[in-house]
């Protein structure tokens, strides 16, 4: 692509090879069926085409996503995370991943959409999850640890384990509990306790 006189990209669309339309109405069909969103946007950031998928994941009509010529923001990324709001105002989490490509012999970026806002809730719920264990795991009076099971170690010690262990020059955390708390060496067969 070549500036013209304005400044603005001029692109020019090659020799269309015989059987193209054919390929192309292949091409289509598939995006179309695909369970994916899926979306192409020009240089200037107008939507191509769009599939039903894409529709569906923005509460539109796939005729009103390709009328959306206002420019589709250009994403830097090969893949990004974004929240988006549809039409009816709900507000969602989307993965988009970008693949340069061409469209109707021009050149145009390809973008994969996917809804993640159920993923992101996940990972949201178990981050809180998360925090209330630690602080309940460090608020506990008693001397507590978390051991691997696989070789002893200590992972990580609540707040009254590590005072109690303030003495001892490189820690508790990353060294065998054993060490500590003069067990004997554990069979490999053995089970911990309570399993």
């Amino acid at each position: 692509a070549m500036p013209d006189k304005t400044g603005k990209l001029k692109t020019t669309p090659r020799e269309v090879p015989p059987g193209h339309d054919s390929a192309n109405r292949e091409l289509r069909n598939f995006l179309d069926k695909c369970p994916y969103g899926i979306l192409v946007v020009d240089l200037r950031g107008a939507i191509r085409f769009a599939n039903h998928s894409a529709a569906a994941i923005f509460g539109c009509t796939v005729e009103q996503l390709v009328e959306h010529q206002r420019g589709f923001a250009p994403i830097p990324e090969t893949t990004a995370e974004l929240t988006v709001t549809s039409r009816d105002g709900i507000c969602f989490f989307l993965e988009i991943q970008r693949v340069p490509s061409e469209w109707d012999g021009r050149p145009a970026t390809i973008l994969h959409l996917q809804d993640i806002t159920e993923r992101k809730k996940v990972e949201e719920a178990l981050r809180e999850s998360e925090d209330k264990f630690s602080r309940a795991f460090q608020a506990v009076p008693e001397l507590l640890s978390i051991t691997s099971l696989v070789d002893g170690r200590c992972i990580e010690v609540n707040e009254a384990l590590d005072v109690h262990s303030a003495g001892l020059e490189d820690g508790i955390v990353g060294h065998d509990r054993r060490r500590f708390t003069g067990e004997g060496a554990l069979r490999p067969d053995a089970k911990p306790d309570g399993v």
